[in-house]
């Protein structure tokens, strides 16, 4: 009995202490306290839909589209496409009120087992991969510039990228997030902007 005192009391703090930093209501319900803009919402969007594909893919878009003409109707195309999810990602965030997003709307229409292999997939495929061809997007466009004449030494593209995933660059990172949401809001939103 007295353990579940304890714990009851214990509660009691966390949640009174989560109500003075506006995260819980009196229902005793836990949420985010929204502290993104609508401006910094709209860069973060853009930035994680269109990513790095605009820097990798135009001249091999160029190459085999056979023109100036072609590629740009194949831009427009892909554009609209992009457009196109992004409506329909819209739509789910209406009807779907729940955190998670992905996770949220697969197990809103297939229910959890599926929304979390979703999660899992996510988690150990798509969120790796999308995070290596960025780096190495950013390690090639840093690099070009320091050799004008000749292509960038492929294992100095690859190191450079692997110290923009590292494990200890991504801590800081992810404690900036944790901490000080402001500061990472931001540095989305300008990185987003400067493109």
């Amino acid at each position: 009995m007295a353990h579940s005192a304890v714990n009851d009391d214990i509660q009691e703090n966390i949640l009174s202490s989560l109500r003075e930093d506006g995260f819980a209501d009196d229902d005793k319900k836990v949420y985010l306290k929204p502290k993104i803009s609508m401006f910094s919402g709209v860069t973060f969007i853009v930035g994680s839909i269109i990513g790095s594909g605009p820097f990798v893919a135009p001249t091999g878009v160029l190459k085999h589209a056979g023109s100036v003409g072609s590629s740009l109707v194949v831009w427009v195309a892909c554009g609209l496409f992009s457009l196109c999810g992004a409506y329909c990602y819209a739509e789910l965030g209406t009807i779907i009120t729940k955190s998670g997003a992905d996770y949220a709307y697969m197990s809103e229409a297939f229910g959890p087992f599926i929304g979390f292999l979703r999660l899992w997939v996510e988690v150990t495929i798509i969120r790796p991969a999308t995070q290596a061809i960025m780096a190495l997007v950013f390690a090639n466009y840093v690099l070009e510039p320091l050799f004008p004449d000749c292509k960038e030494p492929e294992l100095g593209v690859v190191f450079l990228a692997m110290c923009c995933i590292s494990k200890n660059d991504e801590f800081v990172l992810q404690l900036l997030v944790f901490f000080k949401r402001s500061i990472s809001t931001s540095i989305q939103t300008k990185s987003t902007a400067a493109i």
